[in-house]
């Protein structure tokens, strides 16, 4: 669930719609941990963070690189600002139950958890020291979710790296994202084969969900994708529609194409996810 804590939207590039796609994953593995029965599915709420995350953050670091701005220094400042207070108040106020609650072994081993946490690391710790995602241990283990926010941030550390360089060499990004995305997509089905637990905390069996996200960003890029590929083809397409559909009703679908964004923007989803 720490992946919820994904890149702001900025006003000028509010979308109510990935917020209310937000909202339905956090609701959905709400459910899921509360009433597993009713919702068994509902863990797939990760998996759309995930992609959500890898969107966003493509998208805030082509729309820099398109304007030249681009910083490393402010990239890192402003992940910094956004996870720390959070993470730092979750750190203590765990630390603080567990010393009332554990017993001096479980306390030692959260104590562990909390190193691990704090260096985005969690997953690591699990790979080394859990059955699994559903281990009957895992009650025992309150910084269990950190495991999300762990991958997210090892993706952050090369990702920016990743793009910058393919933006100063012709900008092949499309090209080399999808062959990432193949690469981590076989180490899944091997590791989910060999071994349950790093198939399912690993970056590099996650990663193409992340970058599922980074390829949808790329191809509404004209810059990215294939100069432009992608745009002016969908933009002919919607052209030879009006066309069919005749003058009178070119209004309406442009009122529709103006309003497009206003999908998962009811107030009390928006308020969720906020």
């Amino acid at each position: 669930m720490s992946s919820l804590i994904l890149p702001p939207i900025k006003p000028s590039h509010y979308r109510p719609d990935i917020d209310g796609l937000r909202a339905i994953a956090i609701v959905s593995v709400v459910i899921f941990h509360t009433f597993p029965t009713q919702l068994p599915g509902g863990f797939v709420g990760v998996d759309v963070f995930f992609v959500i995350s890898g969107y966003l953050i493509s998208t805030i670091i082509f729309r820099s690189l398109e304007k030249e701005s681009f910083s490393f220094l402010d990239f890192y400042a402003r992940r910094i600002r956004r996870i720390f207070p959070a993470l730092a108040f979750l750190l203590l106020g765990v630390i603080l139950l567990g010393s009332l609650f554990l017993t001096p072994e479980e306390f030692k081993n959260l104590g562990k958890q909390t190193i691990y946490g704090s260096a985005f690391g969690e997953n690591i710790f699990l790979i080394r020291h859990s059955g699994g995602y559903w281990d009957t241990a895992t009650e025992m283990k309150p910084l269990m979710h950190l495991w999300t926010l762990a991958v997210e941030e090892q993706y952050y550390i090369f990702y920016p790296l990743l793009c910058w360089i393919l933006w100063k060499v012709k900008k092949r990004v499309l090209p080399v994202l999808c062959v990432l995305w193949l690469v981590s997509f076989g180490f899944d089905l091997y590791q989910s084969q060999t071994s349950s637990i790093v198939a399912f905390f690993s970056l590099h069996t996650r990663f193409w969900e992340l970058c599922t996200g980074c390829i949808l960003a790329a191809l509404v890029n004209p810059s990215i994708s294939s100069k432009g590929l992608v745009q002016p083809i969908a933009s002919k397409l919607r052209e030879e529609r009006a066309r069919e559909l005749g003058g009178g009703k070119i209004k309406l679908l442009t009122n529709l194409r103006e309003k497009r964004n206003s999908i998962g923007s009811v107030a009390g989803l928006v308020f969720i996810s906020a």
